[in-house]
C-alpha cells in the first residue's frame, strides 16, 4: 500500500483537483506526466529525523520520478527559495575556498532556471551534497539529522544512476559525498568510495578528455569544473589510500600534471587556507606545507616520503639520509610554527573553511616530531605537541577526523618507543588528552 499525505498536491490545489494524496507522486500528476510537489512545513530537526524516506517504486522508477522524489527531499532538507540560496551561499564561502570545483555563477544561475521549472535529478543531488559537506558536527560527532541525510543521498545517487544519469554533476555529487566521507573518518566507507569515483570519472571521459576536447561538448565554464572535478578526485583517492594503509585505484589514466597543464587555468589547493581571508600566519606561508605540486599535492605523502628517504639503508645512502631528514625537520618545524600562528589568531581561522586534508598530515607532523624526541633527544616536544593537538581540536569543529586521527595514531605510537622515551611520549600523551 502506498503512502499517503495529509494534504493534497500542490497542483490540485491550485487547480481545484481531487487528489488522491499518494506519496511522491499523485495518480492525476502521474497520469498527466507532471511534476507532482506537497507542501513542505517547518518543523523541527527531531521531526525531520522522524520523517519516512520516500523512494519511487520499482515500476515507477523514472526520470520524471526520481526528479519530483530529489526535488521533494532538497525542499525537506534544505528549504526553499532564500534558504536553498543561503546554503549555496555558505557552501561557496567555505568548501569552495579549498574545493573550487563547481562554478558560482553558473550554480546560481542554475538555481534561479530551477525555481521557476523543475530542477533535473542530478542537479538536485548536487544541491543535497552541497548542503551535506557544509554540516557541522554536534559535540564531536555527526548528528542524527546529518547522518540522515548522508543516507538519503547515497540511496538517491545509486537510484539516479540505475536509470543511466551520468553526468558532471553526478561526478562532483560523488566527490562532494567522500569528503563527508573522509572529513568525518568514515572508513572503509571512504576509501571504497575514492576509488568507484575515480572509475565513474574514466566511464564519463573527465579523466582522458584535454581541455580542447572537453570544451568542444561544454560551455567554457563547465569545462574547467570537469578539470577541477577530475583533480579532486585522484587527490581524495591518493589521500584515502593514504589514510587506509591500502593501494591506489589501477585507473588513474591521466596524472595531476597533465590535468593541471596550461590549458588548464589553476590547479586544486590543498590547505584551504586562503590567505585573503585569513591572511599570512607565518614567515612562510602555512599554506606552502599544506599544499603545492607534483610530489606534494598530498602533503601527507610528502612526509610519508621524506621519512622513508631518513631510513633508506643501502650503500651510499648517507647523503640521501641526511637530506631527507633536514628537509624533513624543517617541514615538521615550520608546520608546528605555522599552526601556532593559527591558533594565536582563532577569530580568523574559521574551520567550517580548513580543509579536510589537513588532520592526516598534522598527525603525521605530531608523529615525526615524536620520532626526533627519540632519535635527536630534543626534551621540548610537550609544548609544540599540544599546538598541533590544539589546532586538531580546532578542526574537530568542523571535521569529526580532526579529532580522532591524533588520539588514534598516538595511542598507537606510543607502542614504538621504549625506556625513557616511552615514558616521556606517555606523559606527553596524557598531557594532551590523548590517552581516555
Amino acid at each position: 500500500m502506498s503512502s499517503r499525505s495529509n494534504q493534497a498536491c500542490i497542483r490540485c490545489r491550485q487547480q481545484k483537483r481531487k487528489c488522491d494524496k499518494v506519496l511522491p507522486v499523485c495518480a492525476l500528476c502521474k497520469r498527466l506526466s507532471r511534476v507532482c510537489r506537497y507542501p513542505v512545513h517547518e518543523d523541527s530537526t527531531e521531526k525531520h529525523c522522524g520523517r519516512p524516506f520516500y523512494l519511487p517504486d520499482s515500476l515507477d522508477l523514472t526520470q520524471l520520478n526520481i526528479s519530483s522524489t530529489l526535488e521533494g527531499q532538497v525542499s525537506k532538507n534544505i528549504g526553499n527559495g532564500l534558504q536553498l540560496h543561503s546554503a549555496a551561499a555558505t557552501y561557496f564561502q567555505t568548501i569552495h575556498t579549498w574545493l573550487p570545483i563547481i562554478s558560482e555563477s553558473l550554480y546560481f544561475s542554475r538555481l534561479s532556471q530551477a525555481r521557476v521549472g523543475s530542477a533535473p535529478a542530478d542537479f538536485s543531488l548536487l544541491t543535497l551534497s552541497m548542503f551535506l559537506v557544509c554540516q557541522a558536527p554536534v559535540a564531536g560527532e555527526i548528528s542524527p539529522r546529518t547522518r540522515s541525510i548522508y543516507v538519503q543521498i547515497k540511496s538517491l545517487y545509486s537510484m539516479v544512476e540505475t536509470v543511466g544519469i551520468i553526468s558532471l554533476d553526478m561526478l562532483q555529487c560523488r566527490l562532494l559525498i567522500t569528503i563527508f566521507e573522509v572529513g568525518h573518518a568514515m572508513y572503509p566507507a571512504a576509501y571504497i568510495s575514492a576509488g568507484a569515483n575515480v572509475r565513474a570519472a574514466v566511464a564519463l571521459g573527465a579523466n582522458k578528455a584535454s581541455y580542447k576536447q572537453l570544451e568542444s561538448v561544454l560551455s567554457h565554464e563547465r569545462t574547467e569544473e570537469a578539470q577541477m572535478t577530475w583533480q579532486g578526485l585522484v587527490m581524495v583517492d591518493r589521500y584515502a589510500s593514504l589514510e587506509s594503509g591500502k593501494g591506489l585505484s589501477s585507473v588513474h589514466m591521466v596524472s595531476l600534471e597533465n590535468a593541471g597543464s596550461q590549458s588548464t587555468p589553476r590547479r586544486l589547493p590543498v590547505t584551504g587556507y586562503n590567505e585573503q581571508r585569513h591572511g599570512c600566519v607565518s614567515k612562510v606561508d602555512f599554506q606552502h606545507f599544506l599544499s603545492g605540486n607534483g610530489l606534494i599535492d598530498n602533503p601527507s605523502a610528502m612526509l610519508e616520503l621524506l621519512d622513508f628517504g631518513c631510513h633508506v639503508n643501502r650503500p651510499d645512502s648517507d647523503i640521501c639520509n641526511m637530506v631527507s631528514r633536514n628537509i624533513l625537520t624543517t617541514m615538521v618545524d615550520e608546520t608546528v610554527e605555522g599552526a601556532s600562528s593559527v591558533l594565536s589568531n582563532l577569530a580568523a581561522a574559521n574551520p567550517d573553511s580548513l580543509s579536510v586534508f589537513i588532520p592526516h598530515f598534522i598527525c603525521r607532523t605530531a608523529l615525526l616530531f615524536l620520532q626526533e624526541l627519540s632519535s635527536l633527544e630534543r626534551r621540548d616536544a610537550a609544548l609544540p605537541i599540544r599546538t598541533l593537538m590544539s589546532l586538531l581540536e580546532h578542526i574537530s569543529k568542523k571535521w569529526v577526523a580532526g579529532s580522532m586521527v591524533l588520539h588514534n595514531n598516538m595511542t598507537s605510537q606510543r607502542l614504538t618507543f621504549s625506556g625513557f622515551y616511552a615514558d616521556k611520549v606517555s606523559k606527553i600523551a596524557e598531557a594532551c588528552g590523548l590517552c581516555r
